[in-house]
């Protein structure tokens, strides 16, 4: 939601006349996230009776439910959005309350996120500094050098050779908005 700055420095909400409908998005997406638990909770439920059924030794079968659940999480964090991520991220810090297997599996938010599709990506470059990725970059990598819960970049090389290759770094489609003033898109030489 974007907020207005007034004269002496307030942060002033936008009426209600200007987005009238939006609670129903807000009803799609809870629905949504509602079955999304339901099924994961089935599918959990399944794989741990079948580690009940095929694992005997009792701390054998605890080391591989703590995976199950760790892998269940992971995957499910990383499909719901950045933050899903963030939440496992702080997971994995907290070894005082969940089991090694478990936090070994959420490790995997910190570094190993899977990068959004280039036609996202080129879009979101066209929207934001409102050329054609031809005319701003003569060539833009579709594979990310690095891909984050919040932002991933992508090497390219600017349309007037003027020094060092730039990156471009841009937000993940589904992240909130930064309240700082930081552009999505930086251009970083």
């Amino acid at each position: 939601m974007r907020y207005t700055l007034r004269a002496g420095g307030q942060f002033v909400r936008p009426s209600a006349a200007v987005h009238p409908l939006r609670w129903p998005g807000n009803l799609v997406r809870g629905v949504f996230v509602f079955l999304f638990f339901l099924v994961v909770l089935n599918g959990y439920g399944a794989g741990r009776l079948w580690l009940w059924l095929a694992v005997r030794d009792r701390a054998r079968r605890a080391s591989r439910v703590a995976g199950w659940k760790g892998r269940v999480l992971r995957r499910s964090m990383t499909l719901l959005g950045a933050t899903f991520i963030k939440m496992g991220q702080v997971m994995s810090s907290r070894p005082d309350l969940f089991p090694p297997e478990l936090i070994a599996q959420l490790r995997g938010l910190q570094d190993k996120l899977p990068a959004f599709a280039f036609w996202r990506a080129r879009r979101i470059i066209e929207r934001e500094l409102g050329r054609p990725v031809d005319e701003v970059f003569s060539e833009l990598e579709r594979r990310p050098v690095a891909a984050a819960s919040v932002a991933q970049s992508m090497a390219a090389s600017s349309v007037k050779p003027a020094g060092p290759r730039p990156a471009s770094s841009m937000a993940v489609p589904s992240a909130p908005p930064k309240k700082a003033s930081v552009p999505p898109i930086q251009v970083v030489t």
